[in-house]
């Protein structure tokens, strides 16, 4: 039998961590056991996930997607008699095999699949295989934050929904070829924006389409 992927979006701040674990303690309740998964590369805590409002749940860290394979086949070997559910946080850290190593613990392992991630990083930009698992997946829960924008003339903030990441360097917005992954505790460099308060700095000019190039060119 052929069980769903199911996946949590949206930007920094967005209750993504939040959600996922509720989805988790509930399958936990309902006596599945649970296998939670964390990439390596992001310490913001260890062996656990960890939401912004305290929740929390132990968790395995896998540095590539082979070693998340090998983690959740050991520990069906572990519990044969029991129904598991694999939870995944920050999902857009893993390599790009993952989206394919999901489909196969779904199909092949007869598992349900929990993802949480990041659909665009702070560019805006695709993150990572965020967008084949989006293709892959049964059931998408899209999720926004507030917009924390400070108006400088009123002082006050935005509150529109946002749906995109935005980082700060020294108070100012981070620049498009800085590095697409920080790992630490990099919290307050974070925020949310809506689409027209996300600031990038020296974004490039738009792709080369020949249908935006043709509309400038008649501009």
């Amino acid at each position: 039998m052929v069980q769903p992927i199911e996946t949590i979006l949206g930007p920094m701040n967005s209750g993504k961590s939040t959600e996922l674990i509720r989805r988790l303690k509930r399958e936990s309740i309902a006596g599945a056991h649970i296998v939670v998964i964390k990439p390596k590369i992001d310490n913001r805590s260890q062996q656990k996930i960890e939401s912004r409002d305290g929740l929390d749940l132990p968790a395995h860290e896998a540095s590539s997607s082979e070693e998340l394979l090998l983690t959740v086949i050991d520990e069906i070997h572990q519990h044969p008699r029991k129904r598991i559910v694999v939870g995944i946080d920050e999902a857009q850290f893993f390599d790009s095999n993952l989206p394919d190593t999901l489909r196969f613990i779904a199909r092949e392992l007869d598992t349900n699949v929990v993802v949480s991630g990041l659909l665009r990083d702070f560019r805006g930009e695709p993150f990572g295989p965020m967008p084949l698992i989006l293709a892959y997946s049964q059931n998408i829960t899209t999720l926004t934050a507030i917009c924390t924008h400070i108006d400088p003339v009123t002082n006050e903030i935005c509150g529109s929904d946002a749906t995109e990441t935005y980082r700060s360097v020294n108070n100012a917005p981070a620049d498009w070829n800085d590095s697409i992954v920080l790992t630490g505790d990099v919290q307050e460099g974070y925020g949310s924006r809506c689409p027209e308060h996300h600031l990038v700095t020296n974004r490039p000019p738009s792709i080369d389409n020949p249908a935006i190039s043709s509309l400038k060119k008649d501009a």
